[in-house]
């Protein structure tokens, strides 16, 4: 999971369809909102003072031209109806925006304000901003506010404004070890690292790469560690802020699971959001699945198996069962499931389909994503698990499809089928080209060893990619798969409101990926052993009722 821990209802993030593209674009599940300037539309240019200065808290310099900017124009005053923007935000994002709400001293009451907007609006931290207001955090404001997050065990995050105020804010967080804190930008690192204080509820913001060098980024992870570093890009205030902020993170020299950390997994586990609620789903098997494609992706988009050079040239990557099987396309909105790196969500889309495309690789969606912008042809990409979409995509399509080796990697196929009839339109075509399962219960001398009637999860070590059989960096990856028999497959869609339209089976592969495989026409392997006397693949077309 990845989040924006640090954004503004403004720029990119203004409303609702912006917001989604913009998440989606990069593969972000969520966004943290505060106000921003109310109804702008403009994403701001900075100059790079973290890379000018990268000793530096170059943050100091943009709090003086910060608070000289509020005084003049009084932007603070729309921070109520700021807050309330926010809200009507949560509300028409279908859970990709969590709102911080922003407490100012224009509020007679602040205590008063918090109770009453915590149980009408469910906001999930409390934002202060010293530069768009005097105050001191040694001030019976600050401590108000502080000691109500506190007692509510709610996040608090704060954009400090000078060295006095860090030192008070060290002697007050000693005081109040329960508080957990959020420091933006990096504020007064430091000041903590000179005191020699951290506590395990106290995080830095990683916010944005314009004011918060790499280097002092470093020096935090090394002084508190990466469990207490949270992502945010602070946006609108820097252009192309989310993919630049992910991009550092990714390039940094330190292990997937630290990143992980600070993309995500620290603001999740701060706000306590529930990954899944379906009990019978095992995230820890999604996770090893997550981080082993995350590996897999680039090996398999430089090898010769997907031919990518050939593809940017205009050659689909589309078989001609799935061409021929879904037909005309054009014009038609198109779900792909379980896309990996986008090559057949593209293809899709060059056949004429507004297409979206969903995987739970970070690492797919991203080069999706570029691929999309490299060739110039139209798509989205989400990233998300199958079983969490519907957190992340509130939309219905036309038809909805998947393909090829996708299936295995679902172990509830009930709640797979509940989603595509979801997904799907009144009379909206589901349509599955897939592996047979027969072919899962052949061993690598194709004789049957395994029983074609499996329900527990197999787990397989990561070597090699079934691609070119490049090695893996990683030697700690594995799979975690569940093979389904026919008869579940079918059984599930049917019970979910989808009638069965057609239902083909193939005595041949399409992909040479399997072992003791023979090439018996150009596109078409079959078993050494058996030939076509066994099935290999079969194909499934079905109507929402």
């Amino acid at each position: 999971m990845i989040i924006d821990g640090h954004a503004h209802a403004a720029g990119d993030y203004i409303n609702p369809e912006s917001i989604i593209k913009n998440l989606d674009k990069s593969g972000v599940d969520k966004v943290i909102l505060v106000p921003g300037e109310l109804e702008s539309t403009k994403n701001y240019s900075l100059p790079n003072l973290a890379k000018l200065f990268p000793t530096k808290n170059v943050v100091k310099i943009t709090n003086l031209l910060t608070k000289f900017v509020m005084r003049i124009t009084g932007t603070v005053k729309q921070i109520p109806k700021g807050n309330e923007y926010v809200y009507n935000l949560t509300q028409r994002t279908n859970g990709r925006v969590i709102q911080f709400i922003w407490i100012t001293q224009q509020i007679d009451n602040p205590t008063e304000y918090l109770n009453e907007k915590l149980t009408e609006w469910n906001f999930k931290g409390v934002k202060l901003h010293q530069c768009w207001e005097d105050y001191s955090v040694d001030s019976d404001f600050f401590r108000t506010i502080a000691e109500w997050a506190e007692k509510k065990d709610l996040p608090l995050f704060i954009h400090l404004y000078s060295d006095n105020d860090v030192k008070h804010l060290i002697e007050y967080k000693k005081e109040h070890p329960k508080l957990k804190l959020i420091i933006a930008h990096l504020f007064g690192l430091e000041l903590f690292i000179k005191d020699n204080f951290k506590d395990s509820n106290l995080y830095f913001d990683t916010s944005t790469s314009q004011l918060t060098s790499t280097k002092r980024f470093i020096d935090a992870i090394k002084f508190v560690g990466a469990a207490n570093i949270t992502f945010g890009t602070d946006t609108p205030y820097g252009k192309d802020n989310l993919q630049n902020n992910i991009d550092r993170i990714r390039n940094l020299d330190i292990s997937t699971e630290e990143k992980d950390l600070i993309l995500g997994e620290n603001m999740s586990k701060l706000l306590k959001i529930q990954k899944h609620k379906n009990k019978k789903i095992n995230m820890d098997s999604f996770e090893h699945n997550r981080k082993s494609w995350n590996e897999l992706t680039t090996l398999h988009a430089n090898s010769i198996f997907y031919d990518i050079d050939s593809f940017k040239k205009g050659k689909t990557s589309l078989n001609q069962i799935e061409i021929n099987e879904l037909g005309d396309i054009k014009g038609k909105r198109l779900l792909h499931l379980q896309c990996h790196f986008g090559m057949d969500t593209l293809s899709l889309a060059r056949q004429g389909a507004e297409v979206v495309g969903v995987d739970i690789s970070d690492i797919s969606i991203q080069k999706a994503t570029e691929l999309s912008n490299e060739l110039k042809v139209s798509a989205r990409f989400v990233r998300s698990n199958i079983y969490d979409i519907e957190s992340v995509l509130n939309e219905t399509f036309d038809i909805v499809y998947t393909s090829y080796g996708a299936i295995n990697w679902l172990n509830d196929l009930d709640k797979w089928a509940k989603i595509i009839s979801r997904y799907l339109k009144p009379n909206g075509i589901f349509y599955m080209v897939e592996f047979h399962p027969f072919i899962y219960t052949l061993n690598n001398n194709s004789e049957i060893s395994d029983s074609y009637f499996k329900s527990q999860a197999l787990e397989t070590a990561i070597e090699k990619s079934y691609t070119d059989k490049s090695e893996v960096s990683n030697k700690n990856l594995k799979h975690i798969e569940w093979h389904h028999s026919l008869s579940e497959v079918l059984n599930s869609l049917i019970s979910n409101g989808l009638k069965i339209e057609f239902f083909n089976e193939f005595p041949y592969q399409v992909y040479n990926c399997f072992p003791n495989l023979t090439e018996i026409e150009k596109g078409r392997w079959v078993s050494n052993k058996y030939g076509s006397k066994i099935p290999h693949m079969y194909s499934i077309r079905a109507k929402k009722i």
